[in-house]
């Protein structure tokens, strides 16, 4: 492929690629952007600009081939620069506005229920790291906000966490916990409510 590079401070000119591990949470599921036939094909690699910043070379490539903005986390970066590097990063992709619809985001690529994906040692750690530094993101960061709609449910945010953590947590103190956050200023609850087969449901986004 072709390479960008980033010069270094020892005026090395290094090359640069990035592998994207995309997740999102559909119907309760955790799913990965994946491509099947090939070993390690569900990384999307490709070369940043010039002395662009990774992070923000990974939210630019991630929005083009979604069709919108996700966040990226950073899982690792390998090699040197005398031989090149490769940033690897998770990057969260909220679910798809109603009424709208993205085309593919990649040809030969499809999501997938990451349980269902038959993966080789070498992805399978890959993914494995992923997953394990996903779940600490979940549990003391914001990431979980960054996998649901920017207005969500209670229960649209409690699924995505017990898909990234695979457990079953209690509706009634998953809801408390929310409760707080609204108490702490780092949630807001809106006054418009969600039409449900049941009742509407309450609405809330990140301040």
């Amino acid at each position: 492929m072709n390479v960008a590079t980033l010069q270094e401070p020892s005026q090395v000119d290094t090359t640069i690629g990035i592998k994207l591990l995309p997740f999102r949470v559909r119907s309760g599921r955790l799913e990965l952007l994946h491509s099947p036939g090939q070993p390690g094909s569900m990384l999307a690699a490709f070369p940043p600009d010039p002395y662009q910043e990774l992070d923000e070379a990974v939210a630019r490539f991630g929005s083009e081939i979604l069709s919108g903005a996700g966040h990226p986390i950073q899982l690792r970066v390998t090699g040197s620069p005398s031989r090149g590097l490769t940033g690897v990063y998770v990057y969260l992709v909220r679910p798809s506005t109603p009424g709208l619809t993205s085309g593919q985001p990649v040809a030969g690529f499809s999501w997938r229920d990451l349980r269902r994906i038959p993966l080789d040692a070498e992805d399978g750690g890959i993914v494995s790291d992923a997953l394990d530094a996903l779940a600490r993101q979940i549990e003391h960061s914001d990431a979980g906000f960054r996998m649901v709609g920017e207005e969500f449910t209670v229960s649209e945010l409690r699924q995505v966490h017990e898909a990234v953590l695979r457990v079953s947590l209690d509706p009634s103190n998953f809801r408390k916990r929310v409760c707080r956050l609204v108490g702490e200023g780092v949630l807001s609850e809106l006054p418009t409510r969600r039409p449900t087969a049941t009742r509407p449901a309450r609405l809330y986004r990140m301040v």
